[in-house]
């Protein structure tokens, strides 16, 4: 229930930017589209991704623009399919030069506003398409039975209700969004892009921290923002001294190269790994999305936590083990050739290093 401060905000909002429902034309083909998701986790937007390709192979000739946050804008850069992209930083709400700017983007004359939710619904997002110039504004009007309070702000309402599909994936999620705009589309799949200059100061950090040709790369990425989505340290580093045993004892006596990703955050869950572990993991971290991205197609093989650079994985072509508790995998996992997951429970502990090594084995052929 609203108390008497949301009642007279969304009275007032209403009164100013709430719009009639209507019907879409049938011939609608829009030029300019705005995609509204400032509110949601690096996830989420790499998922999203799948909106900007099935909308621009179906509207070739249309510009998408995108606004996002601090927080997942990293998931969206050198997407070829935006025109352009707004970093909407709430710290900067009392900047005037910010708030100019915000102002012009949102006021572009757009065909289409959309505000796609698969986890939860947002006020501002939806403020933001109310404020924005929009021929036809497509928005939740409720999420798993939950209605949205600020469903005025869109011409069409769609009620979103996975409850009856719980293994319903996030891409298709995505897609329900939509309502009744039909896209003519292939696979769905994310994007992520990076410049060759990315990809060769990837090659150039493997190459310096002693990786050689011939070697197998394993990837890792051990941490998490969640922490009971976290593998135990010491379980990869269980791994990682199997298949180094098993490529050493390969006919071709290979070797394995390790680089684990993540942020100055996971350097206690490296250090940990490190000390069970012959040789030490190259860590590379504190790098951009894109960068991370470029280091994946010199990875034989990935494996992740449930986590943003998961879905950063399975946009790329690299085979892939996700490792799953409490998330439902039918829903958030990559899906594609060579991606795989594992899980047992909701107890990401549950699963155990002698599965991750047998599906590994198979994968890298060892």
């Amino acid at each position: 229930m609203m108390n008497i401060t949301e009642i007279l905000l969304h009275a007032i909002c209403r009164g100013i930017w709430g719009v009639q429902e209507k019907t879409l034309p049938e011939d609608f083909v829009p030029k300019k589209i705005l995609v509204i998701r400032p509110h949601n986790q690096l996830g989420d937007m790499i998922a999203g991704t799948v909106l900007f390709r099935a909308m621009k192979e179906s509207w070739p000739d249309s510009d998408i623009y995108l606004i996002a946050s601090p927080q997942n804008i990293s998931g969206a850069e050198h997407n070829p399919f935006l025109a352009a992209i707004f970093n909407f930083d709430k710290k900067k709400l009392f900047d005037a030069e910010f708030l100019r700017d915000l102002y012009r983007f949102l006021k572009r004359d757009y065909d289409l506003v959309l505000t796609p939710v698969v986890v939860s619904i947002s006020f501002t997002s939806n403020l933001l398409a109310g404020i924005a110039n929009g021929r036809f504004k497509t928005g939740p009007k409720s999420l798993d039975g939950m209605e949205n309070d600020s469903a005025y702000f869109f011409h069409e309402r769609v009620v979103l209700d996975f409850r009856a599909d719980e293994n319903l994936h996030v891409w298709d999620r995505m897609m329900r969004n939509l309502g009744s705009v039909k896209v003519q589309h292939g696979e769905l799949k994310p994007d992520i892009n990076y410049t060759e200059e990315e990809s060769a100061n990837a090659l150039e950090a493997l190459k310096s921290a002693g990786w050689r040709e011939g070697q197998i790369v394993l990837g890792i990425h051990p941490g998490a923002g969640k922490p009971p989505n976290i593998w135990p340290a010491e379980n990869f580093a269980e791994v990682i001294n199997r298949l180094t045993e098993l490529a050493g004892q390969h006919p071709e006596r290979k070797e394995i190269f390790i680089v684990a990703t993540g942020s100055k955050q996971e350097q206690g869950i490296i250090d940990e790994i490190n000390s069970r572990i012959q040789g030490e993991v190259f860590f590379f971290t504190n790098r951009t999305i894109a960068e991370v991205a470029a280091l994946m197609q010199y990875t034989d093989l990935f494996i992740a936590n449930d986590t943003g650079i998961m879905h950063v994985a399975g946009a790329e072509s690299v085979p892939q083990i996700s490792l799953f508790g409490m998330t439902n995998p039918h829903q958030w996992a990559p899906r594609g050739e060579n991606k795989y997951w594992l899980r047992e429970s909701d107890n990401i502990r549950d699963i155990l290093p002698e599965q991750v090594i047998s599906l590994a084995r198979q994968i890298l052929q060892l």
